[in-house]
């Protein structure tokens, strides 16, 4: 599988504003990789192929589109690795990073939770807005990215959009006329 991402730190930090910019990508590259597995189940693989090659390709006309998927992918691979990340994983077994030099602190598990609830509330967004950009454009998946020999296909014409149209709710605002619940990713869960 081919990522959406440079080899260079710069982009996960451009996406993630609230990371250190000197985070390498090859901390995150596994978690880079279940995420973007996790993205694929959701939209498909001809559409992550195809976003994937326009991507490749520096496709400015896209370039929003590009961001919606590689947003949530960031966020959730960040969320895999920041609970390893905080711990120094040492020949005498794990031990809490902290540099008196530097003056900082571990943090509070408090702080950790809230940080880690923030953190899925915002994958959880970056995930609504991706399904709902999908669904508003019904993208077209143009066969010359993927395999010229194929013809172009629409967002809403594409396994994974018909699965949604299984559900008896199919979007969180069928399902808040009732009750409350701000994810659409919840409810497909």
């Amino acid at each position: 599988m081919k990522l959406i991402f440079k080899e260079d730190s710069a982009e996960i930090s451009e996406l993630l504003g609230f990371v250190d910019a000197d985070v390498e990508i090859n901390k995150i590259r596994s978690d880079l990789y279940t995420a973007t597995n996790e993205i694929v189940s959701l939209i498909g693989q001809e559409v992550y192929d195809y976003v994937q090659g326009l991507y490749v390709a520096e496709d400015a006309d896209n370039k929003f589109l590009i961001y919606c998927v590689q947003y949530p992918i960031a966020v959730n691979a960040w969320r895999l690795y920041v609970p390893s990340g905080d711990l120094a994983h040492t020949n005498n077994g794990r031990k809490m990073r902290n540099d008196d030099s530097t003056g900082e602190k571990s943090a509070f598990e408090w702080m950790i939770n809230r940080d880690n609830d923030a953190m899925e509330k915002r994958y959880y967004k970056a995930l609504d807005t991706l399904l709902d950009y999908l669904d508003k454009t019904n993208l077209i998946i143009k066969p010359a990215v993927l395999d010229p020999a194929t013809d172009a296909v629409k967002w809403k014409d594409t396994e994974a959009f018909q699965k949604t149209h299984k559900l008896f709710v199919r979007t969180t605002a069928d399902f808040e006329e009732s009750f409350a619940i701000h994810s659409r990713l919840l409810l497909l869960k």
